[in-house]
């Protein structure tokens, strides 16, 4: 009678213990629901954030491209020398003249070109002698154009205040003629800028002809000068 009692209580026991574990797993299925259906299982990964556009450009808008240079200052000085032709007499001159004014695009510049330039020759022979003088200074204004960074080119009106004459003698003649003043004339310029070319600016050495027409009231004075020089433009 005893054991049968004591049975009986075991198999209480163990359906008790199997309900109440029932019970638990059945609690914790319903306190975690499973993903709804069509859910992924993992999420894309975030965009990478865009590139900040520039200040004052709207969202989204590229990077502005760098802005051309501008106008910039230029200057230049060189040394100049070479023949005067005047009434049919030659000699030689020499001087100096500056460049200062603006580069207004990498091709094209402008500016002003003061000059000084002093000369006189004399010869002579079996027959006669001859001498001239001259003596000029003024300046102009020119326009440049540059090619391809090495080769320039230029021209302008010239204003040149000062005097230039000669004289000749010979066994049956003397002659002379000179004139003096303000005159109005024509500046050139050629050559070559052998240097570098930096960041909004080249800076060369310059090698080239400086010509001068110069109308004085006898006949023009011609001054086709060998010029050197540097110039940072």
């Amino acid at each position: 009678m005893l054991s049968f009692e004591i049975g009986r209580a075991s198999r209480v026991l163990t359906v008790g213990a199997a309900a109440a574990a029932v019970l638990f797993l059945s609690s914790s299925a319903r306190a975690e629901p499973p993903p709804a259906a069509g859910s992924p299982v993992t999420t894309a990964a975030a965009p990478a954030p865009a590139a900040a556009a520039p200040a004052g450009a709207p969202a989204g808008a590229p990077a502005a491209a760098e802005e051309e240079p501008g106008a910039r200052f230029r200057w230049g000085i060189s040394a100049i020398g070479g023949p005067v032709l005047y009434s049919g007499a030659s000699s030689g001159a020499g001087g100096i003249d500056v460049r200062l004014g603006a580069q207004v695009t990498p091709m094209f510049g402008v500016y002003a070109q003061p000059v000084f330039i002093v000369g006189g020759g004399a010869s002579a022979s079996g027959t006669g002698a001859s001498a001239s003088a001259l003596a000029l200074v003024g300046g102009g204004v020119l326009a440049d154009v540059t090619l391809g960074n090495i080769f320039y080119v230029a021209a302008g009106p010239d204003i040149l205040a000062g005097g230039s004459g000669s004289s000749s003698v010979s066994t049956s003649s003397a002659s002379s003629s000179g004139s003096g003043g303000t005159f109005i004339g024509i500046a050139a310029r050629a050559g070559l800028a052998l240097g570098s070319m930096k960041p909004e600016r080249r800076k060369a050495f310059t090698v080239g002809l400086d010509f001068r027409a110069v109308f004085t009231p006898d006949k023009p004075t011609i001054l086709p000068l060998l010029a050197l020089g540097y110039d940072a433009f």
